[in-house]
């Protein structure tokens, strides 16, 4: 607590009065904000109950409980089918009890045309040959400080670099500071000069139109190439007297001049007026900024040959799948292209007989290595004298073909082909269009526009085309018009077909077996479902249809009393009471409160949240009548499937089994089982009958489209649409996702952040925010003013206290 000097008073206690007003507006806003959030998230949880229900019994991966299925509509279950068999059945309405059995004869099939031959490239860049280092080259003199290289083998030219530079800095070695081992693009070491930047050099000064800006350099050491960087880096934040960064499009950027031996400055504009640390750089070609000349050394650039060396990186090792490793070592010499190494390898190959299987092939600078073996080709390396470092590879290495690789590296000319009709045309030539498209690329292409499956095996090392359906009818047929794309991935299988399905089956209608031919190896015949791609053929089974149920009837009623929890807790959400006294509190009323008293205040306070809401009041309605409008060809009311409405209007609607009885004596229960069992077709066209007009769900559906799809679906079908009206996170043509997503937004998804709650919040908490910061304002003003005040007391009081002095002494 402040307490004023001279005046007494109680500063914090009387600002804090005068702020109440204020800090209360600021209140209600925050509990305002509090209620909208409270909103957000009972509207979330209502999306939640709803994806609870859809997963449970409308997603298709679920099969057990998938609601709109057949299966789940029959009574009949299959008994007597060996754990061992892979044949699956399933039934669904229409299916009869009794006796079946099951001979497979023939499964059906694709279409597949494979390669007969086996393709394997793999594409490698020139890696480290090393450097072999004795007597006769261990020793660089730089000037006349002589450096001796302690190693004998050497990866690379940046291994020596290091090694260099690491005796160069070493104290006492008269070069410290001063020079620096580089490795340039050529593969060469250059010794170059190190510039020093300290503190009497480190300011670069830039004018730009008559205005200065100035850069601070880091201090340190640099070859040429990094003063260059780190200068164009300190000029991207170079500011003038005011502090304002030069600006991009108006700025100076270093670069090193043609011949290395300087830095230049360029304008960034094409007419520039710039100057750089007094230098004038007017005109288009800029000027000369910093200079720096050679470090002469007998030559300042060391450079070490590629060259394969007996002994010493010549020899490495290929197995071919099981068969013994062969040794293969390259001849010794200069390597100046790398076509020169293609040709070693290729000798290689031949010298240890693997010619008939590799080959290596100099392409944009690379090698690329093929084998035409289908088994697995492992190259290792040979301890102390290894070549694969110079191919790029580890020391252990399995050759294995990526579908990244491009398709020029196996076809390399034009090319027209035709597949199944479609006319296909590909320039994999050097300077062709597809000459850097991947065989992925490729694949994908030929896929889409033939309408096949086309791949590659890394097992099998073959291409393969495939069809995209079962049946005798699928064709594969291949031809090359010019070029030998298709004989290069194929070989000669250019044409397939596929097969159907052949079973013999016996039902209760039929002892004697009857012979079916199906161009699917899954399928169904009079309401039973086979699938028999996993048998082999001849595999036979028998089995019967049981009837029960209870399975049936058991899962229909789980899927009503989920059905009436939700409705119970939406009608619940829209008719609780609302406690208008019971307002959010506030973070000053939660400090004087137990934990368990603010839980019980914010349960009154949320009560009603959603109390009216319209959203789910119509989708409660719409529910509704998804039960009771007719199902057009199902022939059944719901009356007649046993079921109805709770009498309580307070219920909102739920779904009951009726309790009176029948004509025989059947209650709802009763009613639906009968129905399961005699009628199963007719159970489920009222529950789960697809539209034959509207198939399937679309949100952009017309107002009449949509009566026709809900006249013609059954009654989980129509439940399923109403749910994704109001919780699909999908957007339709117009832009807009379900309902209560566009009001709400599903936590984790793109909606959390993007729906008209959220967008309300975002408004009330920068409202909040601004209205905080004019608080802030508020409140400093009102303690100037009594610091003020506090100043004129003390005035007054010192001005008191002088009159009184002067009249006492007056008085003496």
């Amino acid at each position: 607590m402040r307490i004023g000097g001279l005046s007494g008073l109680d500063t914090d206690n009387m600002i804090k009065n005068m702020m109440k007003p204020y800090t209360m507006r600021v209140d209600k806003m925050k509990q305002n904000a509090q209620i909208v959030k409270w909103q957000q998230d009972a509207y979330r949880s209502v999306i939640s109950g709803i994806s609870d229900i859809t997963k449970k019994y409308f997603d298709v991966l679920n099969g057990d409980n998938y609601m709109l299925s057949s299966k789940n509509f029959s009574s009949l279950k299959p008994s007597g089918i060996p754990d061992t068999s892979t044949i699956k059945i399933n039934t669904g309405s229409g299916a009869i009890s009794g006796n079946y059995s099951l001979k497979v004869i023939e499964l059906a099939s694709k279409a597949e045309a494979i390669s007969d031959k086996a393709i394997n490239i793999k594409t490698l860049s020139e890696g480290d040959y090393g450097i072999k280092i004795d007597a006769s080259n261990n020793k660089i003199v730089i000037d006349s400080k002589e450096i001796t290289l302690s190693k004998s083998r050497y990866n690379n030219a940046s291994d020596i670099a290091a090694e260099i530079n690491s005796k160069i800095n070493e104290d006492g070695s008269g070069l410290k500071d001063t020079v620096k081992a580089v490795v340039k693009k050529d593969g060469s070491i250059k010794i170059e000069n190190l510039f020093k930047i300290d503190d009497a050099n480190k300011e670069l000064k830039v004018t730009v139109d008559g205005k200065e800006y100035t850069a601070e350099l880091t201090k340190g050491n640099f070859t040429l190439e990094e003063l260059t960087d780190s200068i164009n880096s300190k000029l991207k934040v170079a500011k003038d007297a005011d502090g304002n960064v030069l600006p991009e499009d108006k700025g100076v950027k270093a670069s090193l001049s043609a011949d290395g031996k300087s830095i230049e400055f360029v304008g960034t504009t094409a007419q520039p007026n710039y100057s750089v640390a007094g230098v004038n750089l007017g005109g288009t070609t800029g000027g000369t900024g910093i200079t720096g000349t050679d470090v002469t050394v007998a030559g300042n650039s060391i450079t070490y040959a590629k060259e394969i060396i007996a002994g010493f990186n010549d020899t490495f090792n290929i197995q071919i799948g099981t068969d013994p490793s062969k040794q293969v070592k390259l001849a010794a010499g200069t390597i100046n292209t790398v076509a020169d190494l293609a040709t070693k390898l290729n000798d290689a190959f031949a010298n240890s007989t693997l010619d008939t299987t590799l080959t290596a092939t100099a392409k944009d600078g690379k090698i690329v290595l093929s084998s035409n073996s289908d088994k697995q080709v492992i190259i290792t390396g040979e301890s102390g004298k290894s070549a694969t470092s110079l191919l790029g590879l580890a020391d252990r290495y399995e050759m294995s073909m990526s579908t990244n690789e491009k398709m020029s590296n196996i076809v390399n000319e034009v090319v027209e082909f035709e597949i199944n009709g479609v006319n296909f045309k590909y320039d994999f030539t050097s300077t062709g269009a597809e000459k850097d498209k991947t065989i992925s690329q490729i694949l994908a292409d030929i896929s889409d526009k033939a309408n096949v499956q086309a791949s590659y095996s890394e097992i099998t090392k073959s291409f393969t085309l495939r069809s995209k359906e079962e049946g005798a009818t699928q064709n594969i047929k291949c031809e090359d018009k010019s070029g030998s794309f298709v004989s290069s991935i194929l070989g000669s299988n250019t044409t397939a077909k596929g097969k159907d399905a052949k079973i013999e089956l016996k039902t209760p209608n039929n002892s004697t077996a009857t012979t079916i031919i199906k161009p699917s190896n899954n399928f169904t015949i009079d309401g039973v479902n086979y699938n028999i791609a996993g048998a082999k053929k001849d595999e036979e089974i028998s089995f019967s249809l049981d009837g029960n149920v209870d399975d049936s009837f058991n899962k229909i009623k789980g899927f009503i009393d989920d059905y009436n929890k939700l409705v119970d807790e939406l009608q619940k959400k829209t008719s609780e009471k609302k406690y208008r006294k019971y307002e959010p509190l506030t973070e000053e009323q939660k400090k004087d409160m137990k934990e368990n008293d603010i839980k019980l205040w914010e349960e009154k306070a949320k009560s009603g949240i959603l109390r009216n809401d319209s959203n789910i009041e119509n989708m409660l309605s719409t529910l509704r009548r998804a039960f009771f409008d007719s199902v057009e060809g199902a022939g059944l009311s719901l009356k007649e499937l046993g079921l109805t409405t709770s009498k309580d209007y307070q219920e909102g609607g739920k779904i009951v089994f009726d309790q009176m009885l029948d004509k025989n004596g059947n209650n709802g229960e009763a009613r639906l089982k009968k129905l399961l069992k005699e009628e199963p077709d007719k159970v489920f066209k009222i529950f789960s009958q697809e539209s034959t007009s509207y198939p399937s769900y679309s949100a952009d559906l017309t107002l009449t489209e949509r009566q026709i799809r809900n006249k013609e679906e059954g009654i989980f079908q129509r439940i399923n649409d109403i749910f994704k009206d109001y919780t699909r996170t999908s957007r339709s043509a117009s832009g807009k996702r379900g309902i209560l997503v566009d009001k709400a937004g599903i936590e984790g998804t793109v909606s959390e952040i993007d729906n008209i709650l959220y967008k309300d919040l975002e408004k009330r908490e920068k409202a909040i925010q601004d209205m905080e910061l004019k608080l802030i304002e508020r409140e400093n003003k009102y303690y100037i003013q009594f610091a003020q005040l506090e100043k004129y007391v003390n005035q007054a009081n010192s001005q008191a206290s002088w009159l009184s002095q002067q009249l006492g002494g007056g008085m003496s």
